[in-house]
């Protein structure tokens, strides 16, 4: 691996030894450097955008969508509540038909107990 050189300096022929290394990682490194350059071409764009730039936009979008999660989340728990007291309203009109049976029911026999009285006092009035 080392190599002899004839260098002539001021006319004395000198020897000198060169050592020619090989990197056995050269292979690995060759990887190493294609890879950061994937990834800096990831970081800022290889003429496009690159997460750089498409990050930041990412952010303000996921803050918007945190936002119009509560909104909706809010109009559901509305939602919920008037479905809630809707269905309290029917229950309360079902009492109100129920009661209006008994109203009409109350009302028949005030018509027909009145009658009976008017009846009696008809008779006796006729009968003496």
């Amino acid at each position: 691996m080392a190599d002899l050189e004839d260098e002539l300096t001021e006319g004395v022929i000198e020897k000198k030894v060169v050592v020619v290394h090989h990197c056995t990682q050269e292979k690995t490194l060759g990887e190493i450097l294609g890879v950061m350059k994937r990834v800096i071409q990831e970081v800022y764009g290889n003429g496009q955008k690159g997460l750089s730039q498409t990050v930041p936009a990412q952010t303000i979008r996921i803050d918007n969508l945190a936002e119009e999660i509560k909104l909706l989340c809010t109009n559901v728990s509305a939602l919920m509540k008037y479905m809630n007291e809707t269905a309290g309203g029917v229950k309360a009109v079902e009492k109100l038909k129920l009661s209006r049976t008994q109203w009409t029911a109350i009302i028949i026999s005030a018509i027909v107990s009145s009658s009976a009285i008017i009846v009696t006092i008809i008779l006796k009035v006729y009968v003496s």
